[in-house]
């Protein structure tokens, strides 16, 4: 339905990319049609995490049931959560998130959980607005062509299990709200590429500092933005370019700044004594694993634990990860002239960046699907661009990705379920602890103290 209706366009209708000049009801219609679908989708698949409780003893009972929530829309305690850490964290868009819906709702744990699958739906939205937008602009004003890949990554990207994580998982809510926006500042920016007008280049740098404070993720924007500018071929002169990212980049070291504070305030996790060998080793063995799971997105779980300990010996395996990491980069090499196949990798790997551990992190798992919820939408670009530009969304290929689309929402419906409770994720992280013979009692024990506290 929605591929005919893009084969309806016109190459040279370049006026389809505004939805405010809608001069009759139907074509209004129409052109929200794209907007309705994923909207409509997106609810469909997650809506039975609404019913899911908070998850005590996983994060929940101090992430969204914390003191600054209980103080609700106060002058005072708005100025508390923008200008203090709260263990190891700097989140404060993402605590008047929960201020806001605890303002209206109380704890209640449908209204937070409804809160999340309707940032996602945003999100989902925003993905296609950009990817529309950008498309728009590589593919020579052809709407069609535009409006295809721009559903297709989309929609990959609304029904995809790794983002369950992100959805079903109040505490993870910080991906919703950075990546809110993040993806609006990414639209803003194309606009200011086309306009040169102050207000939206200005409007980018206040996005930033407002996805930075949902999440610390937030930081390789700038990164982003040239990157935007490799995909759009954009013709000013370099040093132009580079001045423009000049404020972003003081921006984004002091959000490195104040996340290098706030993680010194208190600790969110464990922080592994790894040499820089192991590191890059495990950068290269997340990197792989979350490229993996982006594609085929099998064992997915509430934790991943680090493939080896400090100190012991690394697996032969590991070192196998460097090389296919190296294997898939040459293969992007091989098609570097298509601009938008190393726009789609490195989109991906932008954005799973700050979690590969060449720097130190404070964390239990070696990776985590929420780190990846962004990067997602590279995967889902690459897959949908290849679909439309070099197999033309032939009868076969629309098949193809609708068996896709099809299993990857069997698996997120299936998986959402894994999330519904405290006792359930008992269970489960019981299971994934035991297989690993590695971890040590006291390493067990570290780890499900959290939800073994008062239970």
């Amino acid at each position: 339905m929605i591929m005919g209706y893009y084969r309806q366009k016109s190459a040279g209708e370049h006026n389809e990319s505004s939805l405010s000049d809608c001069r009759t009801q139907p074509v209004c219609i129409r052109r929200m049609l794209p907007y309705l679908l994923l909207a409509a989708v997106t609810v469909a698949v997650y809506i039975q995490t609404v019913w899911n409780d908070f998850l005590f003893h996983w994060d929940d009972q101090w992430v969204v049931i914390n003191a600054f929530t209980d103080r609700g829309m106060s002058l005072s305690n708005i100025w508390d959560v923008v200008t203090q850490f709260y263990h190891g964290q700097y989140a404060p868009a993402n605590e008047l998130y929960y201020i806001i819906i605890y303002s209206l709702f109380g704890y209640n744990s449908y209204a937070f959980h409804a809160g999340s699958v309707l940032l996602h739906t945003a999100n989902v939205l925003l993905t296609y607005r950009f990817v529309f937008l950008l498309s728009l602009k590589t593919q020579n004003g052809e709407t069609a062509v535009a409006g295809r890949i721009a559903f297709v990554t989309a929609l990959l990207f609304a029904v995809h299990p790794v983002c369950v994580e992100s959805v079903a998982w109040l505490s993870a809510s910080k991906i919703l709200v950075y990546s809110l926006f993040y993806l609006t500042a990414l639209i803003i920016y194309i606009r200011y590429i086309e306009r040169k007008d102050a207000a939206s280049y200005l409007l980018v740098l206040l996005l930033y500092i407002l996805s930075f404070a949902g999440k610390e993720q937030a930081v390789v924007l700038v990164l982003c933005c040239a990157l935007v500018d490799y995909a759009m071929r954009r013709r000013e002169p370099v040093l132009l370019m580079v001045a423009e990212k000049v404020p972003m980049l003081f921006l984004a070291l002091f959000f490195g700044l104040i996340t290098i504070l706030s993680q010194g305030d208190t600790s969110g996790g464990s922080m592994p004594q790894y040499d820089i060998m192991e590191r890059c080793l495990l950068a290269f063995y997340s990197l792989f694993e979350y490229i993996v799971k982006a594609i085929v997105p099998y064992n997915l779980s509430y934790i991943y634990p680090f493939p080896f300990q400090p100190g012991d010996a690394v697996p032969f395996g590991i070192y196998l990860y460097p090389l296919y990491v190296l294997a898939l980069g040459y293969l992007v090499f091989v098609f570097r002239r298509d601009r938008m196949i190393v726009f789609a990798a490195l989109f991906f790997v932008i954005h799973v960046l700050v979690a590969l551990h060449i720097v130190p992190i404070s964390r239990f798992a070696v990776t985590a699907d929420r780190y990846s919820y962004l990067s997602l939408i590279g995967c889902a670009f690459m897959i949908a661009y290849l679909s439309a530009t070099r197999f033309r969304f032939t009868r076969w290929v629309k098949l193809a990705l609708a068996v896709y689309v099809v299993c990857l929402s069997a698996m997120t419906l299936t998986y959402e379920r894994h999330w519904r409770n405290t006792d359930m994720l008992k269970q489960n992280i019981r299971e994934i602890l035991k297989s690993r013979k590695d971890y040590d009692d006291g390493k067990k024990t570290l780890i499900t103290a959290p939800v073994n506290a008062g239970l």
